[in-house]
């Protein structure tokens, strides 16, 4: 693996996130961490999933963030433009991130992994190329609008109204279509 990989946690990832850091060099897998370089109970992971994000995203790399759930990392990360942040349970899941959603950083929960299983997410995570297919391609590209406020839909609003009057029910399905053409932000769903 030639790409370096930014890490970071908080606290509540800190203890895996140094048994991490020993599995990378025995590796030989290049890092580096983006914080916290020491125990602080007091600190907050938004400081480290944001460090982390920027760099992997400016870099085009990947990053591994560690906190207790792994959610909150995972929100704060996604929320860079560019960030594609996943919390994978399985080896598989790991896998498709990358294959199918060119995800970029791999979220840990340390409050309920396993170094092993850890390990095994990351290798899975490092080793899956992005599979280049059109509908993956065509996903990630309507990702990147929703990022730049662009996102443009073809189907804007279905909805189903259900109306009870004098003990009858009655269902009212509208579809509304509208085409909006390029580089115009879609407007807001009907209320």
């Amino acid at each position: 693996m030639a790409k370096n990989i930014y890490i970071g946690s908080d606290h509540r990832g800190f203890k895996l996130k140094l048994k991490v850091e020993k599995w990378l060099q025995k590796n030989e897998i290049p890092y580096e961490d983006l914080g916290n370089v020491n125990y602080d109970p007091k600190d907050d992971y938004p400081d480290y999933a944001y460090k982390v994000a920027r760099r992997v995203v400016r870099d085009d790399t990947y990053g591994i963030l560690l906190c207790g759930s792994a959610q909150g990392m995972a929100i704060a990360a996604n929320k860079v433009k560019g960030a594609r942040a996943v919390i994978p349970y399985t080896v598989k899941e790991a896998k498709l991130s990358r294959q199918d959603d060119d995800a970029n950083i791999m979220c840990v929960a340390a409050n309920f992994s396993k170094l092993r299983g850890v390990t095994r997410h990351i290798e899975a995570f490092l080793t899956t190329s992005f599979s280049e297919g059109e509908r993956h391609k065509r996903r990630l590209e309507k990702i990147k609008h929703i990022e730049e406020g662009k996102f443009q839909r073809k189907k804007v609003n279905k909805s189903k109204r259900v109306d009870v009057k004098d003990g009858r029910v009655d269902i009212v399905e509208d579809i509304h279509e509208v085409e909006i053409p390029d580089g115009t932000d879609a407007p807001e769903d009907e209320e």
